[in-house]
């Protein structure tokens, strides 16, 4: 079996069996189907049936429901074995699939964390080479979209600032630090980032 993280009981089943017990639904052939009856005028008695029966109406919304619930399975997944490549320092395997989970289900906040975490992973600091660069900008971006999503969390504002830092931008790691204290005045390393970059502004100028 494999192991699926951050993901309740019912998402923990593979990929597959859902595809086995409902991959009729999945078929254009059905929604066809489906989509010809739902455009039929309706009789009286056809009415009548539907109004006796909302059993029937609750499994025709239940059918329409399906794909999104695929796809949000499906982003999972990805989640997982992004989870799994990066257990195994496979980098660019696990952004791969971080990616892929993103482009499925734009709402999985842990899905951009999670990508945020593996592009500053790739970024080598120093290094000012515009794809290593571009890794670093776009872990920024990742982060970003997890404030937003997520504005109470202190640890993508400290991963920006981090990022900022190696990217030798001093006064924007300040402001990102400062944002970490604002959410989690205890933090420690944020004090002390700060103070370095006081500190080298001060005597590397």
């Amino acid at each position: 079996t494999t192991e699926i993280y951050t993901l309740s009981l019912h998402d923990a089943l593979p990929i597959s069996y859902f595809q086995r017990v409902y991959g009729s639904f999945f078929s254009n052939k059905t929604n066809q189907k489906l989509d010809a009856k739902l455009s039929r005028p309706v009789s009286n008695s056809q009415d009548t049936n539907m109004k006796s029966s909302p059993l029937r109406i609750t499994l025709i919304l239940w059918m329409l429901a399906l794909p999104l619930f695929s796809q949000s399975l499906n982003a999972r997944y990805e989640l997982n074995q992004g989870v799994q490549a990066f257990k195994r320092n496979k980098i660019e395997e696990s952004v791969y699939h971080f990616k892929a989970a993103v482009s499925l289900d734009d709402k999985l906040v842990t899905a951009h964390l999670y990508l945020a975490t593996a592009l500053a992973t790739e970024y080598t600091p120093g290094v000012d080479q515009p794809d290593n660069v571009q890794l670093g900008e776009q872990a920024i971006e990742e982060y970003k979209r997890v404030m937003e999503m997520s504005p109470d969390n202190p640890n993508s504002a400290k991963g920006i600032a981090a990022l900022l830092f190696n990217m030798k931008k001093l006064d924007e790691s300040k402001e990102y630090h400062r944002k970490v204290i604002d959410l989690d005045p205890s933090d420690t390393e944020s004090y002390y980032a700060i103070a370095v970059i006081d500190w080298t502004q001060t005597y590397t100028a």
